[in-house]
């Protein structure tokens, strides 16, 4: 990966956050329709449904603090 002198630590961090989220959105999404397509005809697991989307929005704070501490090369 090629860094311009320009971009701050903090932004590439935040740029890499934002897309480990969107990445992780796009997995607990898929994972929730998933579920709620299994259960049709009874109560969906809504507690599974939201594990998967705090799975997504702790991916993406593990992965900006990691990058604010040890950003790539």
């Amino acid at each position: 990966m090629v860094h311009n002198a320009d971009s701050g630590m903090a932004s590439d961090a935040l740029v890499r956050a934002w897309r480990t989220f969107g990445q992780g959105a796009a997995v607990a999404a898929l994972v929730s329709v998933g579920t709620v397509l299994t259960t049709l005809g009874s109560e969906p697991d809504w507690k599974g449904v939201l594990v998967s989307c705090g799975q997504a929005v702790l991916t993406a704070v593990v992965t900006y603090a990691h990058n604010k501490v040890r950003p790539a090369l």
